[in-house]
């Protein structure tokens, strides 16, 4: 807690005057002698004085005790007795009781201005619901104040003094202001009252009930006798679950400690966390973090800094399947993606295969085994069908495509049936390489013709009807459902192939069935910015984002006039009764409901690639009326280099953005030096110049120095991100921690670049700006959509793991034309379904934030 140095400075002759003005300093009741590892009830009791200037502030007292003892209050920790009908000028009866909490500012002020080596002091006020100060208003009307409280011991043997205060504030201490307000200078209380040793021995009048008897002094000697355990109170954290409601417990852990929930291994925690603040001495209780959707979760205490707690462990838990909607359904589909299989027969780790991998985290050499547990958990789910949507293995490897077909042949030999559909990277690749330590060899690829050779039992050979210009055609898995597999590899699809999709979509609607759709491409945009990113199905590649940065305006792909746009292609899959389309080429879980020009929903359904973060895939209950869709990730896979395969997997995520950082420097240093000198080195004349402003800059020389720091200010949060965002459902997360940090990151790169950062970098941000890239608005377009999970400003939330989908029948969230503030305004329950009007009191999501409706 940050220290206002007046509260040393003022200190607290206040509290004194406030006390003694009213009454006479109290009494303490302790017992003598008490057994060890047990609690006693003490009670402080102030005595009427005479003068009865009424107060109306907050009642304070503290007890200094040994570190490791405990002190707690009761509801009726405050008891002023006064004559029966007793009012104040408030008209509230003084005759009255009220609950006093722990409160940290009073703690820390007692133990600045008083330490005591080996003891701590705990401080109570009146609560805020009781606004309660020692209270007079009429002569003998009110003849004692009783606090009471509750000390454990912690077992240790010994002779120990503790030490006690009473008086009053008259401002409210939760505002720092307030503590400011204190009159009086601390070394003139150190000699008054309020720190006073009395022997005095006062009777407590008739009248104030049970207190009858003798007090000891103020300050008293309580022995803890021989025999106990001695007890240290270490941080702890535990987890107890009921239905789908989760409780964490926790104890003794400092103030202003944070109790936070991660899903998986990502790095963003969840929305549900709770401020450990004035909870007693050792910060003991029960957070309920609610409904959490199905997955596994870590438990952790943070310090306020965000630095781990010593000596706390955190705790993982699980939540089971969200109500088992795919299970119930007596039809199931399972759905993965981008397997991007490598034959680990012909290829091997090393520095060329870390080279070919680019920026891809994926899991190449591990392909095989992940493959291979996903097909354990086809066979014990026993789907109907298993769909792959393109991204089949790693640059079209024909070898790689072998391997796959084989892995998948259990299937098959055990009734389910299995359909595929290529990628861009499946076919003609000519980058289809083998990789042995240093060296890359080329390796042959496939044709398309080669490549429905080797997937004939894998969607071909059982094809109703196949498309005579593409990889296209359309299964019947199962009497209820058709799976219209749909060839994108090339990167646009031709009317032809369109009018030959309404076509056997409509026959297979005429033979009572439904029908899903698959394919590699995306047909909407699933955050803003993605088309600078990513690939739309008929739409060209544009300059990537990083070419903008630099001014690399060279296309990566060539413009093609294509005969169909994106949006063409969603009134196509709309005319053709399609609801749902699986993807495979966003790499992410994402599910979206885009509406067609006439309003017809059609859901996109992005996968996470099964080879990368967080390797998952989807189990589909068909049902008579619908689609319920459950997310699963890839369990059933031994630890990789100690760690458990999820852990595994964020390793190889994070260290590949590094890695790829420093060979991207490396091979492209010449442009980036370039972009450098371009932007950061100015012509100098020094008979017309006031000054160099080439002195205001240190520039990179060399590739190490740029890597180094872009990973240390931009690949952390952007490791958050993609992580993030890959897991989906990341509007319910502390989402707006990464838009800041990514911020920071920004700042950070150009703070890297100059050695007046607080002058410069706001500079050259305006100067990006005016050039028409402005980092800050870039950062909250792009960084902010995937955060937050909406789309064009556009009210466009959905649960990306767990949902429901009716067949027919509009529904989902509406890409409504909001701005974004508008966006931000709206309603959602904790399944992502927008709320108009909340009809019950509950938890509701609105800006990514839960709240209490």
């Amino acid at each position: 807690m940050k220290k206002n140095p007046h509260r040393l400075v003022f200190g607290l002759v206040f509290i004194a005057v406030a006390l003694v003005s009213c009454y006479k300093f109290g009494r303490i009741y302790a017992p003598k002698e008490v057994a060890p590892n047990t609690a006693y009830e003490g009670r402080i009791v102030c005595i009427n004085d005479g003068n009865n200037a009424e107060q109306t502030g907050f009642s304070v007292f503290a007890v200094r005790v040994p570190l490791n003892w405990d002190v707690t209050v009761g509801d009726s920790a405050y008891q002023q007795f006064a004559r029966e009908g007793l009012k104040n000028s408030l008209n509230e009866e003084l005759n009255m009781a009220a609950p006093m909490v722990y409160s940290l500012v009073l703690s820390e002020l007692y133990n600045e201005s008083n330490p005591k080596e080996g003891f701590e002091w705990r401080a109570f006020r009146t609560a805020h619901v009781n606004r309660r100060s020692i209270q007079g208003s009429d002569a003998g009307g009110c003849d004692s104040i009783v606090f009471r409280f509750t000390v454990l011991n912690d077992g240790v043997a010994g002779s120990y003094e503790l030490d006690y205060i009473v008086g009053s504030i008259e401002s409210d201490e939760d505002n720092p202001d307030a503590i400011d307000s204190y009159a009086g200078r601390l070394s003139d209380a150190q000699g008054s009252d309020l720190f006073r040793v009395s022997t005095e021995q006062v009777k407590v009048k008739p009248g104030d009930g049970e207190f009858n008897t003798e007090m000891p002094e103020f300050k008293t000697t309580v022995v803890v006798l021989e025999g106990g355990t001695p007890v240290t109170h270490e941080p702890a954290l535990t987890v107890s679950t009921a239905s789908e409601s989760v409780a964490i417990n926790y104890a003794n852990l400092p103030q202003q400690a944070m109790v936070v929930i991660y899903k998986q291994a990502a790095l963003l925690p969840m929305l549900a966390a709770h401020s450990v603040v004035e909870e007693g001495r050792f910060n003991s209780g029960t957070f309920d973090a609610g409904a959490l959707e199905p997955g596994v979760y870590h438990v952790r205490a943070l310090r306020s800094s965000g630095a781990p707690i010593d000596g706390c462990d955190e705790v993982t838990f699980t939540v089971g399947n969200y109500k088992d909607m795919a299970l119930a359904a007596e039809t199931k589909l399972m759905v993965i993606s981008e397997p991007a299989v490598l034959s680990p027969a012909t290829n091997s780790l090393g520095k060329a295969y870390e080279l070919s991998r680019g920026l891809t985290a994926s899991l190449f050499l591990e392909s095989g085994e992940i493959m291979k547990a996903i097909v354990d958990s086809a066979l014990a789910y026993r789907p109907a069908a298993l769909l792959i949507a393109g991204g089949l293995t790693k640059s079209g490897e024909k070898e790689g495509h072998e391997y796959l077909s084989s892995l998948l042949k259990p299937l098959t030999e055990a009734g389910i049936k299995v359909c595929v559909i290529p990628g861009t990277q499946d076919i003609d690749n000519p980058d289809a390489s083998r990789f042995n330590g240093d060296e890359t060899a080329p390796t042959a690829t496939v044709t398309a013709y080669e490549f429905a050779a080797i997937y004939d039992q894998l969607g071909f050979a059982d094809a109703v009807s196949k498309d005579e210009g593409s990889l296209s055609y359309i299964s019947y898995v199962t009497d209820e459902i058709a799976v219209l597999a749909i060839d994108s590899h090339l990167g646009f699809l031709t009317p032809a192939t369109v009018a030959w999709m309404k076509k056997v979509s409509n026959a297979a609607f005429a033979s009572g069935r439904h029908v899903v759709a698959m394919m590699y491409h995306l047909v909407g945009a699933p955050f803003d910015g993605y088309d600078r990113l990513g690939t739309l199905v008929n739409k060209p590649e544009e300059t990537g984002l990083l070419g903008s940065i630099l001014g690399d305006t060279t296309a990566i792909a060539e413009p093609v006039e294509y005969e169909l746009n994106t949006y063409d292609i969603q009134d196509a899959l709309a005319e053709c009764g399609i609801t749902a389309l699986f993807t495979s080429d966003l790499s992410a879980s994402d599910i979206a409901c885009i509406y067609t020009a006439d309003g017809t929903p059609l859901w996109q359904i992005a996968t996470g690639g099964v080879t990368s973060f967080d390797c998952p895939w989807r189990l589909i209950g068909i049902t008579d009326d619908g689609l319920n869709i459950e997310t699963h990730l890839t369990t059933n896979l031994s630890d990789k280099e100690g760690l458990t395969f999820e852990d595994y997997a964020y390793y190889r995520t994070k260290y590949r953005m590094s890695e790829y950082v420093d060979s991207f420097c490396v091979q492209n240093w010449e442009l980036i030096d370039g972009f450098l000198k371009k932007n950061f080195i100015f012509d100098y004349d020094p008979a017309i110049d006031l000054f160099d402003k080439n002195m205001f800059f240190v520039l990179p020389s060399e590739p190490k120095q740029m890597a180094d720091l872009v990973n240390s200010t931009i690949i952390p949060p952007l490791t958050k991100l993609i992580t993030t965002f890959a897991e989906g459902n990341e509007h319910l997360k502390q989402s707006q921690q990464l838009v800041d940090e990514f911020h920071a990151g920004v700042e950070g790169i150009l703070d890297g670049l100059n050695t007046l950062p607080s002058l410069i970098t706001p500079m050259l941000k305006d100067g990006f700006a005016e050039a028409g890239l402005d980092l800050d608005v870039l950062v909250d377009a792009v960084v902010g959509s995937m955060a937050f999970n909406y789309v064009g400003s556009a009210d466009n939330v959905t649960n990306d793991l767990f949902v429901r989908i009716p067949f027919g029948t509009p529904t989902g969230i509406k890409a409504l034309p909001l701005t974004k503030e508008q966006g931000k305004s709206i309603l959602y329950n904790l399944s992502g379904q927008r709320i108009l009007y909340p009809s019950a009191r509950g938890i509701y999501i609105q800006n990514g934030q839960k709240q209490l409706r």
